[in-house]
């Protein structure tokens, strides 16, 4: 699997290299640029970005 931390373009990389579905591939294009430490902040990343909070990385939004 992909290493972690990981940025978008790595994580768009892997995706490609494996074959990922156009809706995968939609929803990491759509992700903030930043670092991702695990896969519950690409899961809680993507959920932001599907309910229009998305625009902040990552490691600048708040704890909570």
């Amino acid at each position: 699997g992909v290493r972690f931390p990981a940025r978008q373009w790595e994580l768009l990389s892997w995706a490609d290299y494996n074959g990922a579905d156009a809706h995968t591939r939609r929803a990491l294009w759509a992700l903030p640029s930043g670092e991702y430490r695990n896969i519950a902040e690409i899961a809680a990343a993507v959920a932001a970005t599907s309910r229009g909070q998305a625009g902040q990385s990552p490691a600048r939004r708040a704890p909570g």
